[in-house]
């Protein structure tokens, strides 16, 4: 009887397992789904990877025409997407449909991309104001006025709203009231400001702006850590990954640096100046350049490892998906899937519209604004 009741025992856990095994292993080959892309670049950290497979080609499922033009990038969370417009609205889109929920007015056009926690969305605009929204209904949480336009993307961690506004200044906010934890102040020029967007990584805010250099700040406190000059203007973004930050400048340089004390340990001299932000992946970093390049090179060495022309201008940041695909859209319109490998270019869509914002990936769709106030959703 212990014997037979052995067996069965051993056959019910060996077909479990066999079970959950397959399980598991398609799982991974189909490509699981991430349910958000709350903030640009999707992390703090500016990791705009995902562990969603999307092979090409795509097709529009549906899109949305604003009265702006959408320089914005979407996110996603909640199954609803948010995006702003130079109209000055900022939206919400059911995810699946395109239909719109919501759209809340500010005093000016919206260029800067939103961030989602908490069951908020968090907007910045050109009136200089950030607004706290219920992602459910738009209704108006609680507004913060900054005194300079809200150019930079937002980012949330735990508590605290990181704001960059051409007041010159960052601004670490409670993302429960609005209420100010500090301020810490950028020395600019008259005409310079704030574009880039902050970074997050271990308890460090990485901030840059015109003034051409990079700060790196404590995130309870905004006390500098170190600070580190280029030779013009940043518009491109840190990234954050391991022990390097890297970051762009319109010196058309690509720069990293140690994370600890700010220190270069390479630099790679572009042909034409750079506002799109760098994406680490699989020991290469991969960005695009104003005249038209996509270049991959060695995070170690700076080392070029591949070099595709896809057309006049990339200002949009790649998203990367599971199977090693780059999507990113163009300046003069389009949208591209670029193999991660060697930069062979996968497939290419047609965009209305010239292609400023970055992609997001969310449940095997690809969500991207155009310069002629268009959000669409591409799929299978």
């Amino acid at each position: 009887m212990k014997t037979g009741l052995y067996f069965y025992y051993r056959y019910t856990f060996l077909i479990v397992l066999c079970v959950c095994f397959i399980f598991f292993f398609s799982s991974i080959t189909a490509g699981a789904s991430d349910k958000q892309w709350s903030m640009l670049f999707k992390t703090p950290s500016h990791r705009p990877v995902t562990k969603e497979s999307l092979a090409p080609p795509l097709k529009v499922k549906w899109k949305y025409v604003t009265k702006g033009p959408v320089y914005a990038s979407p996110v996603v969370a909640g199954g609803k997407v948010f995006v702003g417009s130079y109209d000055s609205y900022l939206y919400a889109f059911d995810e699946m449909t395109g239909k719109l929920i919501w759209r809340f007015k500010t005093r000016d056009a919206i260029s800067a991309t939103a961030c989602v926690k908490d069951g908020v969305v968090y907007a910045g605009s050109k009136d200089g104001y950030v607004y706290a929204l219920d992602v459910s209904d738009g209704n108006l949480l609680w507004r913060r006025r900054t005194w300079g336009k809200v150019l930079s993307s937002l980012i949330v961690v735990d508590k605290t709203l990181y704001i960059a506004s051409n007041d010159y200044s960052i601004h670490a906010v409670d993302i429960t009231n609005g209420r100010l934890i500090w301020k810490f102040y950028m020395p600019d020029y008259s005409y310079g400001g704030v574009y880039s967007t902050p970074a997050y990584y271990d308890g460090t805010i990485f901030a840059a702006s015109k003034n051409t250099i990079l700060y790196a700040v404590a995130a309870a406190t905004g006390k500098v850590r170190w600070t580190f000059k280029t030779g013009s203007a940043i518009y491109s973004s840190p990234v954050v990954w391991k022990d390097s930050v890297y970051i762009a400048s319109y010196d058309r340089n690509l720069y990293a640096l140690n994370l600890k004390d700010g220190k270069p340990v390479w630099k790679l001299k572009f042909d034409d100046r750079i506002y799109a932000s760098p994406v680490e992946l699989n020991g290469g970093v991969l960005i695009g350049s104003k005249d038209g390049y996509l270049t991959n090179v060695s995070a170690s060495t700076g080392r070029i490892l591949w070099k595709r022309r896809l057309g006049k201008g990339i200002s949009s940041t790649p998203a990367v998906t599971l199977d090693g695909i780059g999507y990113l859209g163009m300046e003069e319109g389009g949208i591209y899937a670029v193999a991660i490998k060697d930069g062979s270019v996968l497939w290419k869509g047609a965009t209305d519209g010239g292609v400023h914002s970055s992609p997001a990936i969310v449940d095997h769709m690809l969500f991207l604004s155009t310069k002629k106030g268009i959000v669409y959703a591409f799929g299978k």
